[in-house]
């Protein structure tokens, strides 16, 4: 820039880069039961600027409705059985999407059970009391 007073000069760079198109990575497999919600997180890449849309997805890999626009989702079953969602993530460069599914089991139900059904202690002692936990329905939510 020339003045009367004086020259000033400022150099820029200007790099030209590849578009910044979202990456988007879910886990594969969440486990829940009724009752329990869960979050589905995403870890997406290049989000400024970014709009998310989780689908509902039916068993033929159809999309049936749009269930959030946020990063995460929260997902509470109201049946049994294996749900899919897939998250789009888009900017102004283009758009990614992952897909995950959510097995949702019944309720665990505690069974509790004592050794026995009666305890003798002499007064002024303490008594251990031990029980046994035992649940099929606990075992199938560790199962994916």
């Amino acid at each position: 820039m020339d003045a009367k007073n004086g020259y000033a000069e400022e150099e820029l760079r200007v790099d030209v880069v590849e578009k910044m198109i979202p990456s988007v990575s879910l886990i594969p497999a969440y486990s829940t039961y009724m009752g329990k919600s869960v979050t589905l997180e995403s870890s997406v890449n290049f989000t400024e600027g970014a709009n998310y849309e989780w689908v509902s997805i039916d068993e033929s890999g159809k999309t049936k409705e749009t269930v959030g626009t946020e990063a995460t989702y929260t997902f509470t079953p109201t049946e049994e059985g294996q749900f899919s969602f897939k998250l789009t993530v888009t900017n102004e460069d283009g758009s990614g999407n992952a897909s995950t599914s959510v097995l949702v089991s019944p309720e665990p139900v505690m069974n509790i059970t004592f050794s026995s059904n009666q305890l003798t202690v002499p007064k002024g002692r303490a008594a251990c009391i031990c029980l046994l936990y035992t649940s099929d329905a606990a075992d199938d939510l560790t199962r994916v």
